[in-house]
């Protein structure tokens, strides 16, 4: 079983720094780390600073997160396919665990991962505030301005399984 990560980004080199690094301090590498740069070439760099993983880098002239995780899929070569997002952090065990996921349950087509950091992410998106955070989840959930859900719906792609994580604005 080959897990390949796509991961998309424009120009946050700090943050995808970040998720490499605990890409890196996982207990199994993952088969292939596909990072499409939307932006400038800076995040290129992390190639050689990561030299260890196994990173494929792409620079592109298109802006979309759709369209920047369909190319990506189409360059892996991985038997199963995750997209992450490049300002999130993983436990050591993530890949691991996905892996133990789907040899546990072989006719599975895919999984979401969970982002334990969620909340905190949020509050210091918000200037730090908690209490302002809390006013603005109500508000959100009134509005329907948040995206959060465990009833996400998964798309399926006719021949790899794949894993997600859904919320691209969380930071550690």
């Amino acid at each position: 079983m080959n897990i390949s990560i796509v991961i998309p980004t424009v120009d946050r080199v700090d943050s995808l720094d970040a998720l490499l690094s605990t890409l890196a301090a996982q207990s199994i590498i993952p088969y292939e780390i596909i990072i499409i740069e939307q932006g400038s070439r800076a995040s290129e760099r992390l190639q050689e600073k990561y030299n260890t993983l196994p990173i494929h880098y792409f620079h592109v002239a298109f802006r979309s997160l759709p369209a920047a995780r369909n190319f990506g899929v189409d360059k892996s070569t991985g038997s199963i396919v995750g997209f992450l997002d490049d300002d999130i952090l993983l436990d050591k065990e993530y890949i691991k665990n996905i892996m133990l996921f789907f040899e546990q349950h072989p006719s599975a087509l895919g999984v979401q991962g969970v982002i334990t950091n969620f909340r905190e992410g949020h509050i210091k998106k918000v200037g730090g505030n908690s209490w302002f955070y809390s006013f603005y989840n109500v508000l959100a959930k009134i509005f329907l301005l948040n995206n959060s859900s465990n009833k996400n719906k998964l798309l399926l792609l006719p021949d790899k399984p794949l894993f997600l994580i859904l919320f691209d604005e969380v930071e550690a």
